[in-house]
């Protein structure tokens, strides 16, 4: 029997015995604040003794509608005191089992609270305990608060996920409510129509219907003073294609002209990064062994997962490279992709050198290169004009003691070269960076020559100027200078342009004045050679 039955009973005894001896002592052995309907609470700080010959004091509370019962206890130390709160269909604290009873609060202490709304209000009774033969003070506070402020709440899809592979996702329903608590919660699928309310929970499962693409849900809860909160409201997006790999690099039988090669796999969509960096790639010798260690990394703009080897592979083996289980963001599995292999191959180093590292068109240079090589093989120096889509090989030599091999050029157009070695079983087929050698256009004045020329004024001097190579519709600039006596320095007396016909020649003309003068002529560069300028003609003019 436990100790509030046992209190029942010895209330009942005490109630018989008194009254088969003298209605007096039965009054005074059951006092009106003893059992419902108590006595009203007579203030909102209440203080008295309970526990031991005293088992309970019982307070009747006039609630309005829509309010909250806060009731709060607190008792002398060793004591140990509950509370009890019943509405208005309780006609005794003693029935068995209870009716009645709304809440409770009975700890091993007598720190005792109840907090407990009412929505239709009415008439509640308020049972202080004493729960132990202990007794002592207890100081009740009871305050009737209005709750009208709704509760509120937030909403998230599979933990917040923008995707999810699954049409059954779960629900994370985060509501607070600061006076009666949150009671129970309700869903819609447009914002408008809401499902039956059902008892509130932080987590639940939702299915959403069959079928890709964006999916929304609303969620609003309603506190037990019966105030509704505002919707909140989640999405996602139901993708339930798998991904697939796009490409493979190095592709399957590929030669590559590297000992640590860059594996690259693209795939068709954006990938858990961690399903890669966390081995989503193995490499490892065809013929046996263990796999290679190495650096992933994933780059979800080009859905790229790259996989860089930590040591250097054998030169001439045959790799085999297979994909691990990978999802995509939306937790789809990928796609099955076959294992594949290719090769990795010494590559040669390989220099080239351009001297002069420019040239006027007429001019010459002279391509240098090098190469380390183990065995001696022939190196072809290759040059690719400007405008030109291929590279042609314009010698083949054995490279001298030193490795190097050299060979003198007088392109017209700016060219490019390279270095060229075929690969070997080991090898790989090599190719140097491009030295580029920019041939500038020759800008000619005909019928003058370099120098200073003495004239006197009034004299017209024609200008005609020649370009090589001849091309058409070129921007030429003729810069025209005087010598100033004050400031004893070249300032610039005239600057015009003009277009080259189609032999590449363009005109102009000045009047000598009195004075020292000098002219210069640029060009524009074109697709097949760089920027022009002419040798100084100078005049002194008298």
């Amino acid at each position: 029997m436990n100790l509030r039955a046992a209190t029942a009973l010895l209330a009942f005894l005490l109630v018989a015995t008194a009254s088969s001896v003298a209605p007096s002592v039965a009054r005074a052995a059951n006092p009106p604040d003893s059992d419902i309907p108590g006595i009203p609470l007579p203030g909102t700080v209440v203080t008295g003794n309970l526990g031991g010959p005293i088992y309970d004091h019982v307070y009747a509370l006039t609630v309005p509608p829509g309010n909250v019962i806060l009731a709060s206890m607190t008792g002398d130390p060793g004591t140990d005191f509950d509370m009890y709160l019943f509405d208005s269909t309780a006609t005794t604290i003693f029935a068995n089992p209870p009716v009645g009873l709304v809440a409770k609060s009975t700890g091993g202490t007598s720190y005792e609270s109840i907090s407990y709304p009412s929505r239709p209000g009415g008439t509640y009774y308020l049972d202080l305990n004493g729960a132990t033969d202990v007794e002592g003070a207890f100081r009740l506070i009871v305050t009737i608060l209005p709750d009208t402020v709704p509760p509120s709440v937030t909403l998230r899809i599979q933990g917040g996920a923008a995707l999810v592979s699954d049409p059954t996702v779960t629900l994370t329903v985060v509501a607070q409510d600061a006076l009666s608590g949150v009671d129970v919660m309700s869903f819609s699928t447009d914002g408008a129509s809401w499902l039956g309310w059902q008892p509130y929970a932080p987590t639940t499962l939702w299915t959403f219907p069959t079928g890709d693409g964006l999916k929304r849900l609303w969620v609003r809860v309603r506190d037990r003073a019966g105030n509704v909160s505002a919707a909140a409201q989640a999405e996602t997006i139901l993708d339930t294609v798998p991904p697939t790999v796009v490409s493979v690099s190095p592709a399957n039988g590929a030669d590559v002209a590297s000992l640590r090669p860059t594996v690259r796999v693209v795939f068709s969509k954006s990938m858990t990064p961690v399903w890669w960096t966390s081995g989503g790639l193995s490499l490892h010798p065809l013929s046996g062994g263990p796999d290679v260690p190495g650096v992933y990394t994933y780059d979800d703009p080009s859905r790229t997962g790259t996989f860089v080897p930590g040591v250097d592979l054998a030169a001439g083996a045959v790799y085999q490279a297979r994909l691990d289980t990978l999802y995509d963001t939306a937790g789809n599995r990928l796609i099955t992709y076959p294992a594949w292999t290719f090769t990795p191959r010494a590559p040669v180093p390989l220099t080239v050198a351009v001297m002069p590292t420019a040239i006027t068109n007429g001019g010459s240079a002279v391509v240098t290169g090098s190469a380390m090589m183990a065995a001696p093989s022939s190196i072809e120096i290759q040059a690719r004009r400007a405008g030109a889509d291929t590279w042609a090989t314009i010698a083949t030599q054995f490279p001298d003691g030193t490795g190097s091999v050299r060979l003198p050029v007088a392109p017209t157009t700016t060219t490019a070269y390279r270095l060229h070695v075929a690969g070997t079983t080991t090898t790989a087929d090599s190719t140097s960076a491009v030295a580029t050698l920019p041939v500038r256009t020759r800008i000619t004045l005909a019928g003058l020559v370099p120098g200073t020329t003495t004239t006197r004024a009034g004299k017209v001097q024609p200008l005609l100027v020649q370009l090589r190579p001849a091309t058409p519709r070129v921007l030429v600039t003729f810069r025209m200078y005087r010598y100033d006596t004050k400031a004893r320095a070249w300032k610039l007396y005239v600057s015009t342009t003009r277009r080259t016909n189609k032999d590449g020649l363009a005109t102009w003309s000045w009047t000598h004045r009195t004075g020292r003068w000098y002219l210069r002529v640029s060009s524009a560069s074109t697709p097949t050679n760089a920027a022009g300028t002419s040798a100084v003609y100078q005049w002194k003019v008298l």
